[in-house]
């Protein structure tokens, strides 16, 4: 995209990214390139829109969208030059009109052609497996660190992971360090789409919303231990900055009581940082009892065993 833009000698106009990641346009008019998410919805922003899902294949039908180009990644190759591309057009003239403007080097290889149609077979298996994976990974999320996610139920791409937005309450690099040490396998979203040079001085904003988003990266082939793992380290990191279940305040009181009465009013295992509103006794009760049986207590039979 940058080598077009350089080519065509092309004024870009950067437009800015809200705190969930939308698009905020800066001007109307002109060729909209959109860099979606983890496969991600986007929505159409003036006449001529570029979807680019190339860090991600396709779902297996068409998005509901009048993009001008839909764009993907084929992955044939971890070499950028080898991995190939996909591009879904929307007429069969405009299909021409592209193909007409190819040069030599934008053609696949038969070599490339042939690993393009083993992956065909391969992504009518996977892409199942794929979704199921992502809606396991994100329904631990969601149940067990309560913080804001991205919706993975409308993607128009197949979702590599789940992206999980860093509360106002926690400092990212904090977030992003912790959730490190626990060997979660989190990639940053300034390390995945770093700002173009040109926008940085311009979309201070953006840099900040960008800041606050990590990917937690899950496979087709993953277990569910490697998924609760994945889980678990969100959780403990949310756990110690004080901002599991930023969603859900009433959890968060029920959890801090406990704990307290655990460890006492002096433990450091989990203080919210956020702000709480009083929780009805008779419904703190019930979340106490939610904890106790399902996050206080774990069976090791083999301690049983021994007794």
């Amino acid at each position: 995209m940058v080598e077009t833009v350089k080519r065509q000698r092309l004024q870009p106009v950067f437009a800015p990214l809200g705190d969930g990641l939308q698009l905020i346009p800066a001007t109307p008019g002109g060729l909209v390139w959109q860099e979606a998410l983890a496969g991600q919805p986007v929505y159409d922003q003036g006449d001529q829109v570029v979807l680019d899902y190339a860090d991600s294949v396709p779902l297996g039908a068409a998005p509901p969208t009048s993009a001008t180009a839909i764009l993907y990644g084929l992955h044939l190759s971890t070499s950028t030059e080898q991995a190939g591309a996909l591009l879904v057009l929307p007429t069969a003239a405009l299909a021409r009109q592209v193909r007409a403007a190819m040069c030599a080097g934008d053609q696949l290889t038969p070599e490339q052609e042939q690993r393009a149609l083993v992956q065909h077979h391969r992504l009518a298996t996977m892409i199942d497996q794929q979704k199921a994976t992502v809606r396991q990974l994100w329904q631990g999320l969601h149940e067990a660190a309560g913080l804001p996610l991205l919706p993975v139920e409308s993607a128009y791409a197949l979702p590599p992971g789940v992206w999980v937005q860093i509360p106002a309450e926690a400092e990212p690099t904090n977030f992003y360090w912790f959730a490190q040490g626990e060997n979660t396998p989190v990639r940053w979203l300034p390390e995945v789409r770093p700002l173009h040079y040109a926008a940085v001085g311009m979309a201070r904003a953006t840099a900040t919303n960008l800041a606050r988003w990590l990917l937690v990266p899950v496979g087709p082939e993953e277990n569910e231990e490697t998924i609760r793992h994945a889980v678990l380290g969100i959780v403990k990191t949310a756990e110690y900055l004080g901002v599991r279940w930023r969603l859900d305040p009433a959890r968060a009181v029920a959890y801090a009581h406990l704990l307290d009465e655990m460890y006492g009013p002096t433990h450091d295992a989990y203080r919210p940082v956020f702000g709480v509103a009083d929780v009805p006794p008779e419904h703190l009760q019930t979340l106490r009892e939610h904890f106790q049986a399902t996050s206080c207590r774990t069976v090791a039979p083999q301690k049983e065993e021994a007794r």
